[in-house]
């Protein structure tokens, strides 16, 4: 008979706790990296929510989690500059694509990103 000795991060819970912290941090960053890039493109009042609040005007939402990336819901103008109002379909102006773009541009850094955020917590794992 063999006895079988169980330790270290994944059975004394520690690793559950680390997939945890990672995963929230990178919602948070991954929301903040996407508004970064509209605030780049769009010079809105450009801010992070956590979804559930009120609807916006406009809105990114990061894939899968409970960040929004939002303009100031006083923004009224906030569709017409997107692009996505009825007065672009009347003016030359079709809009800067502020927060289409930045999704675009944050989902395609998204697994090198991820990689780099969450190194340190899966080197806590491995402890």
């Amino acid at each position: 008979m063999s006895d079988v000795i169980k330790s270290g991060p994944l059975f004394d819970g520690k690793a559950g706790d680390s997939i945890h912290r990672g995963i929230e941090e990178l919602k948070d960053r991954m929301a903040e990296i996407a508004r970064d890039k509209a605030r780049d493109i769009q010079l809105a009042r450009i801010r992070v929510e956590h979804s559930g609040a009120e609807p916006a005007s406009l809105h990114v939402m990061v894939s899968d989690t409970n960040r929004m990336v939002t303009d100031n819901h006083a923004i009224v103008y906030g569709p017409w500059l997107e692009g996505t109002g009825s007065r672009n379909e009347t003016t030359r102006f079709k809009g800067y694509h502020a927060m289409r773009i930045a999704a675009d541009e944050t989902q395609a850094e998204a697994g090198e990103k991820a990689e780099e955020i969450l190194r340190p917590y899966i080197a806590e794992m491995n402890e």
